[in-house]
């Protein structure tokens, strides 16, 4: 009974959810309204419903289910995008009078659609290829596409701190770049070949209950996906914010192959930068900045996949990619709002990941029965003269290279072994926490806004095993911290936020009682949480750590718009300054 009326809550939300999408579409984007009106594609949506639909139907129809279908690879995914997407085009020409899809354009638009990708899926083998090795060093347990959104993640963190030293040496070209990272790529050879095998050879497994409402929602998903992808093949970027900021950064990057003086911490801009710094192009930065959104997808997935069949999650994903912002942010202002969204998933994977440890499921397998006494042949002895006489199989060379691919270099184990003896006492057992820290510090490398998941994650770390009172204090103390150090007047709120220095205090207070009554009562307890937060908050500042460096350095100076903006882009403009040269002006006047 329980199951059902959460099922049919569910269903609720989710038609309610549609709802306010559908107003919002309508009603707060205009765009989209015009759009409708003015809709001409009758024939590409009906080719749309005829192919989906087909497919859904074939699939219904087809008994047994079979595990995969071959050839159905992301390889011949990406080619079925690159057919719609020419499709497409050649249905939107063929609407313009007296105008039409030549061969040569047709061939111009696969070029570039295959050379993006191309582009970005390089970088993408590199990021992923260094997060697996550095999580085979440190190892975590998780479900498989839980893991891999984790490792990519990791991978990225580590390509930018690696781009960011570069940058300070101003080493930012592609003839340093491709042999560096190709070195590293060689550390976790066995990694990388198992990433291309999955991502292009392999037939991706097709789950038994997968029925047509899973078909669909997949098909218009791809639709949208290659659409926004086919978008980021411009020479210039659309949004205003995007032009003037966070595409400019990553060509500043580029012209002064390193690190820019001043602005906000821009790890996500540092990324984008390697189309530029590897390629040169910025068709693969604006795909850069695309692609945290198809990254969320996966991550969204995965974590949707813990409590809901894979039609359900599939139909998660569309609702959400559909969305304004999401549009928004994928091809018309492409930003770092998406980057820093990939990277907020990873840290609820992480989150869910330490609240509910994963256990990978052991299967007890019988021990084979002994054959019959009379059916065991007769043992030959083993001796020299035998054994110099047998031939030893001889392996094939094909065999034999899949053998040195498929095994980690000796080296591997090794330092593994030696980081598992020299990890400290109190850091044993914790590595979700010390990559939660990470991550989070991260983000805040990415955004500044992203300083409000700090202290939602921080509460839970006091919430764990259901410590109602201890979650309330440590949400108390939150609240005044965020008051106290005036957070809010970065979003200019601090005006509205009425008797803000008394309601501090007072939160201040609530909270100390708390943990204060914890404290004496199961001090065990607290002297855990607060270990623990600690860990946290140390791998915080570790990740932020470079930016603070870099701002300081620059500016000279320790306090907080400094370790912020670091140094000044633009003149110093005060309101002094512009008096006098208002004065300065008139005398040239007069």
């Amino acid at each position: 009974m329980g199951v059902k009326i959460t099922r049919l809550l569910t269903l609720l939300f989710c038609l309610v959810y549609v709802g306010i999408l559908l107003v919002e579409y309508v009603f707060q984007h205009p765009w989209y309204r015009e759009a409708i009106s003015f809709f001409q594609y009758v024939d590409f949506l009906l080719y749309l419903l005829v192919g989906i639909g087909g497919a859904a139907f074939f699939w219904h129809r087809k008994q047994p289910k079979p595990a995969h279908i071959r050839g159905v690879n992301g390889l011949s995914i990406f080619a079925a995008s690159w057919l719609l997407v020419l499709v497409a085009s050649i249905l939107f020409f063929a609407k313009i009078d007296n105008a039409s899809m030549s061969a040569a354009g047709a061939m111009n638009l696969t070029l570039f659609y295959w050379g993006v990708g191309l582009g970005v899926f390089v970088i993408m083998v590199i990021c992923f290829v260094m997060g697996d090795f550095l999580l085979k060093l440190f190892p975590l347990t998780m479900r498989p596409l839980e893991l891999a959104m984790i490792k990519m993640g990791v991978g990225i963190m580590s390509m930018i701190f690696l781009l960011f030293l570069l940058g300070s040496l101003h080493l930012l070209t592609p003839w340093f770049l491709f042999p560096f990272f190709l070195g590293i790529c060689m550390l976790n050879i066995t990694g990388g070949r198992r990433f291309l095998s999955q991502i292009l050879i392999k037939p991706i497994p097709l789950p038994t209950h997968l029925n047509a409402l899973g078909i669909v929602t997949f098909g218009f998903l791809m639709v949208f996906v290659a659409l926004n992808f086919v978008q980021t093949i411009r020479p210039i970027p659309l949004g205003y914010d995007a032009h003037n900021l966070y595409m400019r950064l990553p060509a500043l990057i580029h012209d002064y192959q390193g690190l820019v003086d001043g602005f906000q911490p821009y790890n996500w801009s540092l990324f984008m930068s390697a189309g530029f710094v590897f390629w040169g192009r910025i068709e693969v930065t604006l795909a850069l900045s695309y692609s945290g959104g198809v990254l969320s997808l996966f991550a969204l997935y995965a974590i949707a996949r813990r409590w809901l069949t894979v039609n359900h999650s599939m139909l998660v994903l569309v609702l959400f990619y559909v969305t304004p912002m999401v549009s928004y942010h994928s091809y018309q202002d492409m930003k770092v709002d998406l980057g820093l969204l990939f990277f907020s998933l990873c840290l609820a994977i992480l989150l869910i990941n330490w609240l509910t440890p994963y256990s990978p499921p052991t299967v007890d397998e019988p021990m084979p029965p002994k054959p019959p006494a009379s059916s065991q042949r007769p043992q030959k002895k083993n001796t020299k003269r035998h054994r110099k006489g047998r031939k030893k199989p001889i392996a094939s060379p094909a065999k034999h290279r899949r053998a040195i691919f498929d095994k980690d270099w000796p080296f591997v184990h090794k330092w593994r072994a030696r980081i598992e003896r020299a990890t400290p006492a109190i850091l044993k057992g914790q590595g979700l926490v010390v990559w939660l820290g990470l991550f989070t510090g991260f983000a805040l490398g990415i955004k500044l806004t992203s300083l409000m998941l700090f202290f939602p994650i921080l509460v839970v770390i006091w919430y764990q095993n259901n410590q109602y009172a201890l979650m309330f204090g440590m949400l108390s103390l939150s609240l005044f911290g965020v008051l106290f150090l005036q957070l809010d007047s970065q979003a200019a709120l601090r005006q509205w936020h009425l008797g803000a220095n008394m309601i501090q205090w007072l939160l201040a207070a609530i909270g100390g009682i708390l943990l204060g009554w914890q404290a004496f009562r199961h001090w065990q307890v607290v002297r855990q949480k607060l270990l623990l937060s600690v860990i946290y908050g140390s791998f915080f500042l570790l990740a932020f750590s470079p930016w603070i460096i870099k701002n300081v350095s620059e500016t000279g100076k320790l306090d907080k718009n400094s370790i912020i903006y670091g140094k000044n882009t633009g003149p110093a403009v005060t309101f002094e300054s512009l008096e006098k040269n208002w004065e300065n002006q008139k005398k040239k006047l007069n």
